[in-house]
């Protein structure tokens, strides 16, 4: 585990790994693995010229359980992980695709009011880096 100058909680790094910014769009919810290791879960809202697109974004290890004490509805976040997508249909039988994103770094992005914030003055906040006995890839069952 090395540090980041991003002061971002980070993981093992995927060279297929991208960056999505967007709000929470509920709240996150903490769960176990058969295997007891903790997950988060929640659902991250991403701007895109064509509208909203969501991705349903997991966290493993002890990182879901350090996030799910900080993370709250809305939210604005950076997370750097590896893309999938699922495919399902709806209980009309309509064809689905859900976006989900297995996040590797996690970077809680402050807001000022709008009266007050300029795109120079945000900053991302400052996370304590993770344990070092948080889950490998390896870990997870998938």
């Amino acid at each position: 585990m090395s540090s980041n100058t991003n002061n971002t909680a980070s993981a093992n790094t995927n060279s297929n790994a991208v960056q999505i910014k967007g709000n929470i769009g509920q709240v996150p919810v903490l769960g176990n693995l058969p295997s007891g290791a903790p997950v988060l879960n929640f659902n991250l809202g991403e701007n895109t010229p064509e509208g909203t697109k969501w991705h349903e974004v997991s966290v493993y290890g002890n990182r879901a359980t350090y996030l799910f004490e900080r993370l709250e509805r809305g939210m604005f976040l950076a997370v750097s992980g590896v893309p999938s997508t699922r495919e399902y249909k709806t209980k009309a039988g309509e064809p689905r695709t859900a976006n989900k994103f297995r996040a590797n770094w996690v970077t809680i992005i402050p807001r000022k009011p709008k009266a007050e914030a300029t795109s120079a003055e945000v900053a991302p906040a400052t996370l304590p880096e993770p344990p070092a006995d948080m889950l490998t890839d390896d870990d997870i069952p998938f």
